[in-house]
């Protein structure tokens, strides 16, 4: 461990990182370029906010960790002598410290980044519509968009399972409405194609045991079209819960 790695060995090393530095670093702008190109020729609010809000994360965790690699490599570049015994070691940390950023990355991602998100989402949701002529239109309040929505459509406002903006041109009548997720959960029916199919019972068909799973049926009735369906799920099988029977100690 206290002999030096042969210079040979260390300049094809350091090639092979500096390639990987060079293909990371490149595909990771590529990636986060990609995006931002991909935002700024979609020209409605609407299309906006769908792509942020279902690939934003997505993209910029890959492009992050992209970036994060490249730098790594590049770190371990540096050196141009090295002893086995730092060699190892450089490796060894380089790799706890890329796992140790992908798992912070993750969390800031995963529980910090979608508030960011949010603000955005809701100045793009708000932002006044305008027509090709440049006329701005009116976004109704919840009282005035009943009058733009049908049945279904109202279902799924009363199940919270999606959310309705109409806009509206004053002068010439022109309506739009745009479609948001809820707060609620209901699942899209396959008859109607409104979100208001639900879970309305569960029948255990095989109870688990210690040994094997079990199976339930999740029975489903759409809140609008009355349209039923059935569906098969596994019970895991129950575990070993150790109780302490210890008595507790005498003072």
């Amino acid at each position: 461990m206290n002999q030096a790695v042969p210079i040979g060995l260390l300049e094809v090393w350091n090639s092979y990182l500096l390639y990987s530095t060079y293909a990371c670093g490149i595909a990771g702008i590529g990636l986060f370029l990609y995006y931002e190109i991909m935002l700024l020729s979609t020209r409605t609010y609407k299309r906006k906010y769908d792509l942020i809000s279902i690939h934003q994360i997505h993209y910029f965790f890959n492009a992050a960790t992209l970036l994060a690699l490249s730098g790594l490599f590049y770190i371990n570049t540096i050196a141009n002598q090295w002893l086995w015994g730092w060699f190892l070691l450089r490796v060894v940390l380089s790799v706890a410290a890329f796992i140790g950023l992908w798992l912070l990355l993750q969390y800031y991602m995963k529980f910090h980044y979608p508030f960011l998100i949010e603000k955005r989402l809701t100045r793009l949701r708000y932002l006044p519509r305008t027509l090709p002529d440049g006329r701005k239109m009116k976004r109704l309040n919840e009282d005035e968009r009943e009058l733009y929505l049908d049945e279904g459509m109202k279902m799924e406002l009363s199940l919270a399972s999606v959310d309705y903006d109409v806009w509206v041109d004053e002068k010439t009548g022109f309506s739009q409405i745009e479609k948001y997720s809820g707060v609620g959960f209901a699942e899209e029916c396959s008859e109607c194609q409104y979100r208001t199919l639900r879970r309305m019972r569960t029948e255990v068909t095989k109870k688990a045991t210690h040994k094997s799973s079990g199976q339930a049926i999740q029975h489903y009735k759409c809140q609008y079209c009355g349209c039923e369906k059935q569906e098969k799920t596994p019970v895991a099988r129950l575990r070993d819960t150790k109780i302490d029977t210890t008595p507790p100690a005498l003072p």
